[in-house]
């Protein structure tokens, strides 16, 4: 297959594997041009056997790089992170439920490894042994890490707490501010 058949035929399903692991179109949009730049760059003798699992397996390992930086860099923030929401649908081997902005803020309950198992292997299928190069890990940490990522999922628990009170300030002082009022400035 030729470099330029390949992104026409996998750029979709790579931006959805990038997306759903970052969050973020531009984010996603960044990672699947630098997978692609790096399939051009590899040696010509290096042997790949399947060029979608070879992409897959640098797209999420670029995902993952991505999500780890922006932890490192994030600015404390008051209420839970939420991912701009993009409809992505006629994409292949994608399903229609994977692509809610409710999954998305599911996803946000999860650590960045976990992310990326749980979506390699929900939304694309993988098996734990196809998630290991990509995370670097076993494939019997894989499948634990994945199971304590599902399980946070079914629970429901969120990773940040918020304060009540405080929420109800906000949301009070913004609606105030919203309808005109001259409520007290919710950050003061």
């Amino acid at each position: 297959m030729t470099l330029d058949r390949a992104f026409i035929e996998l750029r979709p399903a790579m931006f959805a594997l990038a997306y759903r692991i970052t969050g973020n179109r531009a984010d996603a949009e960044e990672i699947v041009q630098d997978a692609f730049v790096r399939l051009h760059d590899a040696a010509p003798n290096d042997a790949i056997r399947s060029l979608k699992s070879y992409l897959a397996t640098i797209t999420a390992r670029l995902s993952l790089n991505r999500l780890r930086d922006q932890r490192a860099r994030r600015e404390t923030y008051i209420g839970e992170w939420l991912p701009e929401p993009l409809a992505t649908e006629g994409e292949p081997k994608v399903r229609t439920e994977d692509m809610s902005f409710a999954l998305l803020a599911v996803l946000e309950r999860l650590s960045p490894a976990e992310r990326v198992v749980f979506v390699l292997r929900n939304a694309f299928d993988l098996t734990f042994e196809e998630i290991v190069p990509v995370v670097g890990r076993d494939a019997v940490t894989c499948r634990k890490i994945f199971s304590r990522a599902r399980a946070r999922v079914l629970e429901g628990r969120l990773r940040f707490n918020v304060d009540r009170e405080r929420h109800r300030e906000l949301l009070r002082s913004f609606s105030e501010a919203a309808s005109g009022g001259e409520g007290a400035h919710p950050c003061s």
